[in-house]
C-alpha cells in the first residue's frame, strides 16, 4: 500500500511509517479532489451557460408573444381617418399590418402602440438610410 520500501520501512519507527503512509494518503486525497474541483467547475460553467441561454430564449419568447417589435415602420391614416402602422417583424422579409391603433406612447428610442385588439408594438425609432 505505501511506497516506501521494506529497507525504509526497517530504518524508521512505526509512528514515522504511519506519518509517511498517511502523507501518500493525503496526497492521493488531495489529486482526487483536485479532479472532482475541476469536474466540478466544468458543471456550474455548463449550468450558466444553459441558464443564461434559458433566459435569452425565454425573453425572445416573450418579447414575440407580449410586444412585437416592428422595424422600418410607417403609420398610415385611411379614409375613416384611423391609423394602423405597417412595418417588418424580425427575421421576417413580409411587411406586416397592425390592426388600429388606440394609444401611441412615446418613449426615448421607440414609440409604444397599443391596437384595437389589445396587442402591443414597438416601433424603434431610427434614422433614415439616405
Amino acid at each position: 500500500m505505501s511506497n516506501l520500501s521494506i529497507e525504509q520501512k526497517l530504518t524508521m519507527s512505526l509512528d514515522e511509517i504511519m506519518i509517511e503512509e498517511l502523507k501518500e494518503k493525503i496526497v492521493k486525497l488531495e489529486k482526487k479532489c483536485d479532479k472532482q474541483m475541476f469536474k466540478n467547475d466544468i458543471l456550474v460553467e455548463t449550468v450558466e451557460n444553459l441558464r443564461y441561454s434559458y433566459k435569452q430564449l425565454e425573453n425572445k419568447y416573450n418579447e414575440m408573444t407580449e410586444i412585437t417589435n416592428l422595424y422600418n415602420w410607417v403609420i398610415h391614416i385611411d379614409s375613416d381617418s384611423r391609423e394602423y402602422a405597417s412595418g417588418y417583424r424580425y427575421n421576417n422579409s413580409k411587411l406586416f399590418d397592425t390592426s388600429y391603433i388606440l394609444h401611441k406612447i412615446p418613449q426615448s428610442t421607440y414609440l409604444i402602440v397599443i391596437t384595437e385588439n389589445e396587442s402591443l408594438y414597438l416601433l424603434p425609432y431610427s434614422e433614415s438610410y439616405k
